[in-house]
């Protein structure tokens, strides 16, 4: 403490590495004179130093992209084998090689983009990476890019999923769209497996961090230190009698955004109003099989608070709003003509990238959307009151008085 001043200093008990722990939650005890006690969450991030030398890397790129983007495509970070994370400023980054003309690097960072003009397929890339401090140079470091077309009738039948606590690295490590592994593909498998795994495909179509107002209520197991993937959210909390109030106490989890889409034997999507139907009977199977907790909508008060109510020609996905294409009705033919009250994907497609060191997923950010016709407003008629009664025009119609 600093002698009734307001303030106080945190040290460690003991010196403490990055490369074991990139930060932790650390939960301080506040309470005055007058009996008020407060909790408050401070995070710790650790700070690294340059301490391991490199050694040759190798990365895959998965790039799932629309037909019609016009923006070279970020691809994430050039990867060497380094302990150290934190040294970027040590290195620099080259081709191994003459440059390939669909591809840029940039030398500082070494994140790579693609052209927008790039096709669908297999594209090997190689770069070689230099550390400053160690005196290392030309370290291999390969880069394999796959390149998926998504097209529109694809975007238009894929549903999102909701997975808590989770985040997209944590998802993607180990998997591939090929051989599935991982969260990930433990994901697919628990979908496939309640439509029936031997007539339907599950592709995954975009993944992103969910950061809408999602709250949990549960109890950290210790206030000395909270495990560095949960996040938390410091909240005011009561006592009495001196002592805290568990129930007071909310984190906020991470939380995934998974877009899947499901194609039968014939090649045919599948309507993605019957597949949010069968994936919302079978939510209890899912969370027993993938250990997450399953939303498929998005919870509008979880734990008494109220958040935003949908808007149907609004979606919001994290702090952003997208306004949709109005003209995107449910009977437009752009999409194969889905059932009306399918979720759509946004016309505005901004990439992101999911950066996993061996992996990169980059995958389209789609929102949800519904599209409803408005009714005919009520109009009053000569017949419409009967027995002297007057038609009165409210702000929510018209009513017979």
């Amino acid at each position: 403490a600093d002698s009734g001043r307001g303030g106080a200093e945190v040290w460690t008990k003991e010196s403490l590495d990055r490369e074991e722990c990139k930060e932790i939650y650390v939960g301080v005890l506040l309470s005055d004179a007058g009996g008020l006690t407060d909790i408050q969450f401070l995070q710790i991030l650790i700070d690294d130093v340059n301490d391991n030398p490199m050694k040759p890397g190798a990365k895959t790129v998965y790039l799932w992209k629309t037909q019609n983007d016009r923006l070279d495509a970020p691809l994430g970070r050039v990867y060497v084998d380094d302990a150290d994370d934190w040294d970027i400023g040590d290195k620099v980054f080259e081709w191994g090689g003459p440059p390939h003309a669909l591809f840029t690097l940039n030398a500082k960072d070494g994140t790579i983009y693609a052209s927008s003009q790039i096709r669908e397929g297999r594209y090997d890339l190689h770069f070689v990476v230099s550390d400053i401090v160690w005196g290392q140079k030309d370290v291999a470091a390969n880069v394999t890019v796959i390149v998926r077309i998504l097209s529109q009738t694809a975007l238009a039948h894929s549903t999102p999923i909701i997975l808590m606590p989770a985040t997209p690295a944590q998802l993607t490590a180990g998997w591939t769209p090929m051989a599935s592994g991982g969260r990930l593909g433990k994901l697919t498998q628990s979908i496939g497996s309640v439509i029936g795994e031997s007539e339907h495909s599950v592709e995954v179509v975009s993944l992103y961090e969910y950061n809408d107002e999602i709250f949990l209520t549960t109890v950290p197991k210790s206030f000395d230190s909270v495990p560095a993937d949960t996040f938390l959210k410091d909240s005011s909390m009561t006592s009495k009698d001196g002592f805290i109030s568990e129930e007071s106490i909310s984190e906020k989890p991470a939380a995934a955004c998974v877009w899947i889409s499901v194609t039968v034997k014939d090649g045919q999507f599948m309507d993605p109003v019957k597949l949010r139907g069968i994936l919302g009977m079978n939510t209890d199977k899912l969370q027993q099989l993938t250990n997450y907790t399953v939303l498929l909508d998005t919870p509008t008060a979880v734990n008494g608070r109220n958040h935003h109510q949908h808007n149907p020609q609004h979606s919001r996905v994290g702090d952003e709003t997208l306004l949709h294409n109005s003209s995107s009705s449910s009977s437009s033919a752009d999409f194969n003509n889905p059932s009306s009250a399918a979720s759509r994907a946004s016309n505005t497609l901004p990439l992101q990238v999911v950066d996993a060191n061996y992996t990169s997923f980059v995958t389209p950010h789609l929102s949800q959307a519904s599209y409803c016709i408005n009714q005919e407003p009520e109009t009053c008629t000569h017949s419409s009151c009967l027995n002297g009664g007057r038609c009165i025009k409210t702000s929510l119609g018209s009513r017979y008085l």
